[in-house]
């Protein structure tokens, strides 16, 4: 194995290492699954080594999963933001409260691991595309923990209540495959 091989394998497993341990404390379901999977693509990416097509399509439509899930939920936190303020929640239910409260620590720790796990695949010097969207849906993660730890009530609501609209509806996930797909089709272009 070539030094530079070697190298992303170390840094992949550290980093590999550092989401596991935020997925462990996650308190939210879907988070907790999304992570999984990224930790399961990680697993692959550390067995087969940067550049690699030897992956089994499964293990690869996991990044274009996360990818669509990623778009919604930032869709979601988006729209929220911009309603929140236009609609009046008189009576936020106290559930989502304190969720907020209850796990604005642990959203803290999680973070800190995300980051860590950014830092070590930044480190790799790699132009591999699934090594970029690794990176694209940390960035994700994060930004979706940031909300999760500065979300008012009212707003955190907002976005529960679009997200359970968007899944019943279709509209968001459709939406989203929608974004996912022309920003692919926009990477290959530029290629």
């Amino acid at each position: 194995m070539s030094k530079k091989r070697s190298f992303a394998a170390i840094m992949l497993l550290k980093a590999k290492k550092e989401l596991d341990e935020a997925t462990k404390i996650q308190p939210c379901p879907a988070c907790k699954h999304d992570m999984e999977q990224l930790s399961l693509f990680l697993n692959e990416k550390i067995k087969f080594g940067i550049d690699s097509s030897k992956m089994n399509e499964k293990t690869v439509k996991i990044l274009k999963s996360i990818g669509c899930v990623k778009e919604l939920t930032t869709l979601g936190i988006l729209i929220a933001r911009l309603l929140s303020p236009f609609v009046n929640l008189r009576a936020v239910p106290a559930t989502y409260i304190s969720i907020l409260e209850d796990n604005v620590k642990t959203n803290r720790r999680i973070r800190i691991h995300l980051l860590n796990a950014m830092k070590t695949i930044s480190k790799i010097n790699s132009r591999d595309e699934q090594l970029g969207e690794v990176q694209n849906i940390l960035k994700y993660f994060i930004k979706a923990t940031d909300f999760k730890i500065n979300a008012s009530p009212q707003t955190f609501y907002m976005f529960d209540r679009i997200i359970r609209f968007g899944y019943q509806t279709g509209f968001l996930t459709i939406l989203s495959k929608i974004i996912t797909g022309t920003k692919q089709a926009v990477s290959c272009c530029m290629k």
